[in-house]
């Protein structure tokens, strides 16, 4: 017995000493792992070893020497340190108690004395540190030797050649950038703390978030780790960091966010401000650099040339330029990736014409099109007078577009000098375009922009027929009268007009339009220009099925005014058109007393029989009249009489009025002989049943539709209607009348036991979902800081007294019923009384999910346990009691629920679940996204949100499969989530339980660890992947997928592309070409020229090479291998 506690011993005190944790948190970690004991036990064995939490510490302890140590560690290792005093460990809360207030040291002191050595260790302190995350990490990844980096790599032929200038054609780089990149120059004590904090945030964010326990200096060597290669061998342990080496390299291989709190501007700025510094901005030190044919060289040149261009800094545009660039390179601005010339249209003022003008006389292309546009309908939407001025003195081509636009944009005097450009004059009438798009002068009468309508006219602009309909609601009389006799055509149709209709588009005429519009001057003017538009038959013909009258125009717009003038001009009313309803119905149908009066005065008359709304718009006009009832009576005879089937209208319109209880037309429409049909009848009201069974009606619409009116008498709670239609039908409790939802399922919320009582009398069946929907009751009245009351109580006992079986759906629901302290109004706390009460009376929570509860999480792939939704919700109470022994949830039930904890919960959740031996590997939805569904495993789960010590706890159980292939939208293997977040420990850890490293990618934009790290531009660990051997050429997911070659050159990384090149990335034969010609794409197309102008270069060496290879091997024969393997 003695033995295995003594086993045990250190870690027991580890976490019970060091880690402060509780009696109970041991004794269920320790049984997770097969060590079963009770608290008592642990009690008793703690006395015989001596171990207390509450230690004494010696009072001639040196704290300021502790203090001063732990705080150094944490800083140059961020890890806390362990203090033993004379062989007894003191607790870490007690360490930081006592050394508060001592550990302060000053940048200035931390510095000074860099090199000297420490102070003497008093005599009985121990001051014990883990290794830091970056040392740990370089272990692994290589034995303790650092890793192997080839000289040719752009970052290290860069830093070479400011030292040694190797082509004496070439000006040496050292007299450009006069700070030597090897020294350590950036922390000192004159330094501020913002620009450490400016170079730490040039990495990712989610980096350095994860690292924020560790002091500056720690990040900042960690993260180097992550992303630089070494000069040499620990040049990244050092204790000073070189910020001008880090800011090149970070730069020139397009690793310089912009996040929340260094932006855009401020990144430009700095870097701006950093090329003074050097001087670069003065003489020809750019062509210097360029000269070089670095590639670092020249992508640090890009991201400078492309934030003069933001900050338009035209000096230092004008110096680059000159140097050699290209004018037209793409550059990262603020609305996106932009020409030069773009920017400058979006710059106001005399700085935006200067910036055009420079990048003209370099040869910039006036009319790129870049992003759907070109710079002058940039500068055109800026309102830039400046840069269109400047883009006209240099003839750019003016296009139909960019006149549109400049209608509503620039004065009339700059217009006219943009329709000067403008070839075809023709044109400028006719909206030939589609979408919303239309031409210059149907947007300069949608503006009413006169002065430049009368322009376009000068230059005898064509009117048709779309902008005459848009000048009814714009322009006046006078200019519209103008417009009218330009048009060469007015008797054409206009096609999707909108008129206000519920759901009809149609044709209208000219006349439409001003109908529209309800402008009677327009419409008077129409009628005595254009006649012919009163009644154009042959327009109406033509239109057809879609064809809308003026009069429809005018009813929907209720412009009544101008309907009247319409009538009065002899537009006909009885065209039946687009909108199926005579013009009576269609004002009836708008509850436009006043158009339907208006109608009738000039002689319309009913042409088919009135629905029962319509008849109700009447009857509210008609109720003040002394014969109400003899008007219906009319109105319904009328409607009879026209109709074609009276008694389907009559059955109709009846069971319309059975719906809004309308007893008076209910009563008349039975006098008239009207049979009701059943199935149009919803609803109705006690009154209205109780009458309808008065006069014999009502057993035939319960035979045919009961079954819905009851279950909607019961959702609008009319509890005395339910129980009264239940005893006079009691068929209707017949659970084969419904699907789903019976009326027992509406009755389970009621609170209301005696209708709840009977239903179960005649017969209703209690299931999950009718138990569901009495706690969801109770579950409302707890969101409303309300206790259950006795009736929902009452309701449940009486469901539960009738159920048995299980119910996993019921079980969810009672889990998420809350109490609440009204005194307290943040006070809330789980509620577990119900759940206990399901749970007593037999209630089983195992099963599979319905959609009941299900449906909840709105995505695509349901939740199959009721432990599953536990555990989402993050319910500890319940898990507790839902994993008693006498529970059974299977492995796969388990494993899907460990998963879900690694998701959402804490590492409490992780733990409790492992002790209940879950399928390790089980598959769970955990993201949705644009209707794509990623499937994860815990393990992968766990490394996605970077949770190293749950990770661990994973791998430690032997059926835990690291390798889980990568499934749905994104997803990743747990080794490619490590890379893509860049975590060299968890890499490390995977890698040591021989993670694979040739893990093919997801089909939906997966990736391999591979594509992943050089898409990051995480280097070192490229590296080590390709070291462990992984496939530089593996194949891309099938969608949206990218080989690892083009995925670096799409995202700039020029160290990662000339790495990948000469670990063999394909370039040559068909498959090699496919793949050079896309990473040379993505490099152009995202403003990488740097990296294309690379792979141009390699892929030119390469040919040569092959060339000569294939002339050796008509000579040589066997020894072509080696001597290609030698030349490449």
């Amino acid at each position: 017995m003695a033995d295995s506690w003594d086993a045990h011993r250190a870690e027991i005190e580890q976490l019970y000493i060091q880690e402060n944790r509780t009696l109970k948190y041991i004794a269920e970690f320790m049984t997770s792992k097969g060590f079963r004991k009770t608290k008592s036990q642990y009690e008793t064995q703690f006395k015989k070893w001596g171990l207390r939490k509450k230690q004494t510490v010696p009072r001639n302890a040196n704290w300021d020497f502790i203090a001063r140590r732990v705080e150094k560690r944490k800083r140059l290792h961020g890890k806390e340190s362990e203090v033993v005093i004379d062989e007894e460990t003191i607790p870490r809360e007690k360490v930081r108690k006592l050394q508060y207030g001592k550990t302060f040291v000053s940048t200035a002191a931390r510095f000074s004395g860099y090199g000297a050595p420490s102070p003497k260790t008093p005599e009985g302190v121990v001051v014990r540190t883990p290794p830091s995350i970056a040392r740990l990490a370089g272990q692994a990844w290589s034995g303790g030797l650092s890793l192997a980096w080839s000289p040719s790599l752009p970052w290290l032929q860069f830093t070479k050649l400011l030292h040694v200038n190797q082509n004496r054609d070439l000006p040496a780089l050292s007299s450009v950038i006069s700070i030597p990149l090897s020294s350590e120059v950036s922390v000192q004590p004159d330094v501020e703390k913002d620009e450490l904090i400016h170079l730490e945030n040039a990495f990712p964010l989610e980096i350095r978030s994860k690292l924020l326990h560790m002091d500056t200096d720690s990040r900042m060597k960690a993260m180097l780790s992550m992303f630089m290669p070494e000069e040499y061998e620990g040049q990244h342990q050092l204790t000073q960091t070189n910020r001008l080496s880090t800011e090149l390299y970070m730069l020139s291989n397009s690793l310089q966010p912009y996040d929340e709190l260094h932006s855009f501007w401020e990144y430009n700025d700095r870097l701006l401000a950093m090329i003074r510094t050097f001087g670069w901005h003065k003489g020809c030190q750019f062509k210097i650099l360029l000269a070089s044919q670095e590639p670092t060289v020249e992508a640090i040149v890009e991201k400078i040339f492309s934030s003069a261009v933001c900050e338009v800094d035209i000096e230092v545009m004008k110096l680059i330029l000159e140097a050699g660039m290209d004018p037209n390179s793409l550059v990262d601005s603020e609305i996106g990736l932009r020409t030069p010339l773009q920017v400058a249209a979006t710059v106001t003022d005399s700085r935006g014409a200067e910036m055009a003008e420079l990048l003209i006389s370099r040869k910039a292309d006036i009319q790129l099109i870049q992003s759907g546009d070109s710079a002058l309908r940039m500068a055109i939407g800026y309102r830039n007078g400046w840069v269109i001025e400047v883009l006209l003195r240099h003839n750019v081509v003016v296009d139909i577009q960019c006149l549109a636009a400049a209608t509503s944009k620039v004065d009339a005097n700059l217009f006219e000098k943009l329709l000067a450009s403008f070839a075809d004059i023709k044109r400028l009438g006719y909206n030939e375009l589609r979408g919303n798009v239309k031409s210059p002068l149907f947007s300069a009468i949608s503006a009413n922009k006169e002065k430049l309508i009368e322009v376009l006219l000068r230059h005898n602009v064509v009117v048709d027929i779309l902008c005459l309909a848009e000048a009814t609601r714009t322009v006046d009389a006078n200019l519209f009268e103008t417009l009218l006799k330009s048009c060469p055509d007015v008797t054409g149709l206009i096609y999707n007009a909108d008129i206000k209709f519920p759901t009809q588009r149609g044709n209208i005429t000219l006349l439409g339009a001003a109908a529209k519009s309800g402008r009677l001057e327009i419409i008077e003017t129409i009628l005595r220009v254009c006649p012919g538009l009163v009644n154009p038959r042959e327009l109406e013909a033509t239109g057809g099925a879609d064809y809308v009258s003026p009069i429809s125009a005018a009813i929907a717009n209720n412009h009544m005014e101008a309907l009247k003038a319409l009538l009065d001009a002899g537009v006909d009313i009885n065209f039946v058109n687009g909108c199926e309803e005579p013009p009576l119905e269609q004002a009836l149908a708008r509850d436009n007393f006043r158009a339907y009066e208006i109608l009738v005065e000039s002689g319309v008359t009913i042409t088919r029989p009135l629905s029962y709304q319509k008849l109700r718009v009447l009857m509210r006009f008609i109720s003040g009249e002394e014969d109400c009832v003899r008007s219906m009576t009319q109105l319904i005879g009328e409607s009879a009489r026209v109709s074609h089937n009276v008694t389907e209208w009559s059955g109709e319109v009846l069971a319309e009025a059975i719906n809004n209880n309308d007893l008076l037309v209910i009563g008349l429409l039975l006098d008239f002989g009207a049979t009701v049909v059943a199935t149009k009848v919803n609803y109705t009201w006690k009154k209205t049943a109780q009458y309808l069974d008065t006069r014999g009606a009502l057993q035939a619409i319960l035979d045919e539709n009961g079954d819905n009116i009851l279950l909607t008498v019961l959702m609008m709670q009319n509890w005395d209607l339910a129980q009264w239609l239940l005893i006079r039908a009691p068929l209707l409790q017949d659970e084969r009348l419904y699907s789903g939802h019976t009326p027992l399922c509406s009755a389970a919320s009621s609170k209301q036991p005696e209708l709840v009582r009977l239903m179960l009398i005649y017969g209703a069946k209690v299931t999950d979902r009718v138990l569901c929907m009495a706690i969801n009751r109770m579950e409302e009245d707890a969101i409303c800081g309300e206790s259950a009351s006795d009736e929902a109580l009452e309701v449940l006992r009486l469901l539960l007294s009738g159920f048995t079986g299980p119910a996993p759906n019921v079980i969810v629901m009672a889990t998420r019923i809350y109490s609440h302290n009204l005194s307290l109004c943040d006070s809330t706390r789980q509620d577990t009384n119900v759940l206990q009460l399901l749970l007593s009376e037999g209630v089983e929570p195992t099963g599979t999910l319905g959609e009941v509860v299900a449906g909840d999480l709105n995505d695509p792939v349901q939740p199959q346990s009721a432990l599953e939704l536990v555990v989402w919700d993050r319910n500890r109470l319940a898990l507790d009691i839902l994993t008693q022994p006498h529970y059974h949830w299977g492995a796969q039930a388990l494993g899907r629920c460990l998963a879900v904890a690694c998701t959402v919960s804490g590492e409490d959740f992780v733990d409790s679940i492992l002790q209940r031996n879950p399928r390790m590997n089980e598959y769970v939805h955990t993201d949705f996204e644009y209707g794509n569904v990623n499937f994860s495993t815990a393990l992968q789960i766990a490394v996605r949100e970077q949770k190293v010590s749950v990770v661990r706890k994973l791998l430690g159980f032997a059926d835990t499969d690291i390798n889980c292939a990568a499934k749905g939208h994104r997803g990743r293997t747990a080794l490619q989530h490590a890379v893509e977040k860049g975590n060299l420990e968890l890499i490390t850890m995977l890698l040591n339980h021989d993670a694979d490293v040739t893990s093919p990618p997801a089909e939906n934009r997966g990736a391999t660890a591979l594509q992943l790290a050089a898409i990051k531009g995480y280097l070192p660990i490229a590296r080590r992947l390709l070291d462990l051997g992984a496939d530089v050429n593996a194949a891309g997911a099938d969608i949206e997928g990218r080989m690892a070659l083009e995925g670096a050159a799409e995202h700039g990384r020029v160290d990662m592309v000339h790495m990948l090149l000469e670990e063999g990335a394909w370039i040559l034969g068909d498959a090699g070409e496919k793949q050079y010609k896309n990473a040379v794409s993505l490099a152009r197309k995202n403003g990488h020229y740097a990296v294309a102008r690379m792979l141009e270069r390699f892929k030119s060496r390469a040919e040569q090479v092959h060339g000569h290879i294939s002339s050796i091997a008509v000579d040589g024969g066997g020894e072509v291998y080696e001597e290609e393997h030698s030349m490449i």
